[in-house]
């Protein structure tokens, strides 16, 4: 699965001030879908940030699916020992 991330960096009074923000983000399928309202999203973040980013830029980012899938809708356990006092 790709995500395409619109990432930013803030304008800095010295270098690495800042990280990089994740300033919108989507998945392949919504971006496939429908790429017109991603293409507006990103012309409309980068204009009303403009003023306060140094840089901003698209990436795609492959992740696993499934592994996010089975993560998401697992059971989380604890393991430990009980120790009585």
């Amino acid at each position: 699965m790709m995500i395409s991330v619109l990432f930013g960096v803030r304008k800095e009074s010295y270098a690495g001030e800042y990280a990089p923000e994740v300033l919108a983000a989507r998945d392949e399928f919504c971006v496939e879908e429908n790429p017109e309202n991603w293409q507006a999203e990103v012309e409309r973040t980068k204009a009303s940030l403009a003023s306060e980013m140094q840089a901003m830029g698209l990436f795609n980012i492959a992740v696993d699916g499934d592994a996010i899938r089975a993560r998401l809708l697992s059971t989380p356990t604890i393991k430990g020992t009980l120790e009585s006092k």
